[in-house]
C-alpha cells in the first residue's frame, strides 16, 4: 500500500485539496507547497530520496483535532525508483520550517474538487 501511496504524492499540485487519513484522524486540506529529491544512482549506490507535501488544514480540521498549528507535512522516503516507505504525517510549523510533533502513518489519500473551509 506504501507504494501506491507514495506514488499518488507524487501527483498532487500546489492547490490540491486533499484528504489523509492518519491513524484513524481525518486531515482535509490544501496543498501549499511540495518538495522532491529522487532517488539516483550514484558512482553505483542507490541514493534515496524523498517527498515532502505540505497542507494548510481547514480550520475545522484544526478544531476538530485539537492541533496547536493550521499546517502538516506528509512525507516517505523513496528506497528505489518508485518504492516508497509509509508516508508519516507530521505538525509542521511554518514559521520555523520544522516539524513540531508525529501525527502518525498516513493509510489513504483522497482527492476532492475544492475545499470550501481553507481559512
Amino acid at each position: 500500500m506504501s507504494n501506491a501511496l507514495g506514488e499518488q504524492l507524487t501527483d498532487l499540485d500546489v492547490g490540491d485539496a486533499i484528504t489523509a487519513i492518519v491513524d484513524d484522524y481525518r486531515y482535509e486540506g490544501t496543498v501549499i507547497d511540495t518538495a522532491r529529491q529522487k532517488c539516483e544512482l550514484n558512482q553505483g549506490f542507490m541514493e534515496s530520496g524523498y517527498l515532502a507535501v505540505y497542507l494548510e488544514l481547514t480550520r475545522t480540521t484544526v478544531e476538530q483535532n485539537d492541533l496547536s498549528t493550521s499546517h502538516i507535512v506528509i512525507s516517505a522516503e523513496e528506497d528505489a525508483p518508485r518504492s516508497w516507505d509509509q508516508p508519516v504525517a507530521s505538525a509542521y510549523d511554518q514559521t520555523n520550517e520544522e516539524t513540531t510533533a508525529r501525527l502518525g502513518e498516513v493509510t489513504t489519500i483522497e482527492t476532492s474538487e475544492n475545499s470550501n473551509d481553507s481559512g
